[in-house]
């Protein structure tokens, strides 16, 4: 007998409530396990859940439409429970983000623009929902991450990493989960390059002032992300990559990652 998802409005703020008093649930606590703490951009902050008080919300309020900032508001809350557990500095943060969100729906350039802030929450709850009731797919995609992805078992080869049954469902659990809620962040980094293209036909802004931090550039390096771009990139096939020198590789690693942004 087949289990029913029940995907309902309903069941979706029922899901968001237990997340805010759970602290996040299960998922998270496995979450915050795998950080490494040597190279994770940010410190955990115990005890704590941010922001006490929304300032900005309180001019949101002003100007959104009452259904949707009350929407808004209850999932900020719920993503500076996630992210005060596993990355405090976006949890104190995290009314910008909101802020750019309204941003975005007021932009001219965007008249069709939908909503994204409850959107990956949403996305998450799907997933939740699935994978929960779903253990065929969950062995299914423990199989093709451990077993069929020939970068990532070499990844895993490199640094010596074992791992059991019960850490490889835990890990497609927390990286199914960080997908679903970080899926659409980059619209405001999007809409600042729009703008800083903008101002430099201006004269105003003459540089690029998106650019990547020595500390994550270390980060990078050592990434999954950053051996499979020096891996496949079309220069180090041309090349072989042993013949590069460490200034090149960051050349072209940054390179292509600067050539992503929006």
């Amino acid at each position: 007998m087949k289990k029913e998802i029940v995907l309902s409005n309903k069941a979706y703020w029922a899901w968001i409530k237990y997340i805010v008093k759970e602290n996040g649930g299960s998922k998270l606590d496995i979450i915050s396990e795998m950080i490494d703490r040597d190279n994770c951009m940010t410190n955990k902050v115990k005890g704590e859940k941010y922001p006490d008080n929304f300032s900005i919300f309180s001019y949101l309020k002003k100007v959104m439409p009452r259904g949707y900032f009350l929407e808004m508001e209850y999932c900020a809350l719920a993503y500076s429970t996630i992210f005060g557990k596993i990355l405090p500095d976006l949890a104190k943060n995290i009314e910008q983000l909101a802020y750019i969100e309204w941003l975005c729906y007021v932009e001219p350039q965007n008249p069709n623009y939908r909503d994204h802030f409850v959107h990956m929450l949403k996305v998450a709850f799907v997933y939740d929902k699935i994978i929960s009731i779903n253990n065929k797919l969950k062995n299914k995609l423990v199989k093709m991450q451990f077993d069929k992805s020939q970068h990532f078992c070499s990844w895993i080869a490199q640094r010596r990493l074992d791992f059991n049954e019960s850490q490889k469902k835990n890990i497609i659990t927390a990286a199914c989960f960080l997908a679903s809620i970080f899926h659409d962040f980059g619209y405001g980094y999007k809409f600042l390059r729009s703008y800083e293209e903008r101002l430099f036909k201006l004269n105003i802004l003459g540089s690029d002032s998106i650019g990547i931090t020595k500390a994550r550039s270390e980060i990078l390096k050592k990434s999954l992300l950053g051996e499979f771009i020096l891996n496949h990139h079309v220069e180090c096939k041309n090349r072989s990559i042993d013949n590069l020198s460490n200034k090149q590789k960051d050349n072209l690693l940054f390179g292509f990652i600067r050539d992503c942004l929006p």
